[in-house]
């Protein structure tokens, strides 16, 4: 009997992310480790790429985490490093929707006695008074001379977010912060490139994985890596201003 099943298949059209008529490829293209994607994965045009320096193979770009900032060089924290907690610096936790505020005069009241050590008890004891236990959900630690409260994996179920406003109205930073010193908007969130990593490339293909023997992705070379010319921003995959600085000279964001 005859097999009569109507099969269908589909793909999505080119996003055409090229914004010039100049541009250039690696010559003899790359190869996509088929270990980091999923299995079966379609990998769109517009994908941003990047080299593992061990493997030589390419996965998706992801930046690093984000940078501490280098204040001083001060053993401990002392009352100048802490003088931006008095600039009307508060701190939100929320566990679960639930906003516990470690307001401005608590924290402006903290000082540099005892040194870093001091410091961080002041902190978590401030934090415990509004009725939340800040060792269960955040690192709270010295780093370059400012105190950082961070969250940490907290288990399942739990959302966690950590904000702060340090002085000017607008200096906010989610997830993480240093308290005494302004972090901009813009700046919460973006990491540096990774370590580890290099050659940044932009896909000019869409690719998907078929599955070999095993039920495995192999290991896919492809040609169209763009690697000079103008691109669309917003037609982008993982475009992040890290990515987009180390290309810098090389690719333009448009």
């Amino acid at each position: 009997m005859a097999d009569v099943t109507i099969r269908k298949t589909s793909a999505e059209a080119a996003r055409e992310i090229k914004a010039s008529a100049h541009y250039a490829y690696i010559n003899n293209g790359i190869t996509l480790d088929g270990s980091k994607f999923a299995l079966g994965e379609l990998v769109k045009e517009g994908q941003c790429l990047i080299k593992d320096n061990v493997t030589g193979l390419y996965e998706k770009y992801a930046d690093g985490a984000p940078t501490p900032a280098v204040v001083n060089g001060a053993a401990n924290i002392t009352a100048a490093d802490l003088a931006g907690i008095n600039a009307g610096t508060t701190v939100t936790v929320k566990v679960n929707g639930v906003a516990y505020v470690i307001a401005n005069a608590t924290l402006a009241a903290v000082t540099a006695v005892g040194g870093e050590a001091g410091v961080i008890t002041a902190v978590k004891a401030a934090a415990n008074a509004q009725g939340v236990t800040l060792d269960k959900i955040c690192n709270v630690a010295a780093v370059a001379n400012k105190l950082r409260i961070a969250t940490i994996e907290s288990g399942s179920g739990q959302k966690i977010e950590v904000s702060g406003t340090w002085g000017v109205a607008g200096d906010e930073a989610t997830v993480e912060g240093v308290l005494g010193l302004a972090i901009p908007a813009s700046d919460v969130g973006t990491g540096a490139f990774p370590e580890g990593k290099s050659n940044p490339v932009i896909l000019d293909e869409s690719v998907k994985f078929e599955l070999d023997d095993l039920g495995a992705n192999p290991n896919v070379t492809v040609g169209q890596i763009l690697v000079h010319g103008a691109v669309y921003n917003g037609m982008l995959i993982s475009a992040t201003d890290a990515f987009k600085q180390a290309l810098a000279g090389f690719i333009r964001f448009v």
